[in-house]
């Protein structure tokens, strides 16, 4: 999908280019990837692509180039290197919100304070502690968690519990 005119551009006198901003917001609801066009060259291609387009389209920068071949190559390699360095910035990001989504939360567990993974589940605390299902009774904010509904329970910072597991011996 082309978008644009991104830039001021000689081939649409008159018309307020979209900006990065209007170029972004297209890109964010765009079924299928977006090519930016309008006023591109290779020194605006970095914030192009940086706005999630994956690639751009020309007229200008070649038609107008005393070297055209030179001008596409120019535009060749901005576009590869822009390019290589957004991915490399998506998969930063990727690594940093798996790495935040781990993170720890604060509940208090028959009066004491506990730091329990994010997400975890009455199971999970159960089993963490080596304590089963079917031997344990937790009440989860004052009510009785049933013990079927264990798995699916999931614990959120804040949470008091009181638990009581069985025991057996002689």
């Amino acid at each position: 999908m082309l978008a644009g005119h991104v830039y001021s551009s000689p081939s649409k006198p008159g018309l307020a280019p979209l900006g990065l901003e209007g170029l972004a917001q297209i890109v964010a609801v765009a079924p299928c990837p977006v090519i930016a066009i309008g006023g591109i060259t290779p020194d605006r291609v970095a914030e192009v692509i940086r706005t999630g387009a994956r690639g751009v389209a020309v007229i200008g920068a070649i038609v107008e180039a005393d070297n055209p071949r030179a001008a596409a190559g120019a535009l060749r390699f901005a576009v590869d290197r822009a390019l290589k360095h957004h991915e490399e910035d998506v998969a930063m990001s990727t690594e940093i919100i798996a790495e935040s989504e781990t993170f720890n939360v604060e509940i208090v567990v028959n009066g004491k304070p506990v730091s329990i993974s994010a997400g975890e589940t009455v199971h999970d605390f159960l089993a963490g502690k080596r304590m089963t299902d079917a031997m344990a009774i937790v009440e989860r904010n004052g009510e009785i968690v049933p013990r079927g509904e264990y798995g699916d329970t999931h614990l959120q910072a804040g949470d008091r519990l009181e638990v009581v597991h069985a025991v057996g011996g002689g």
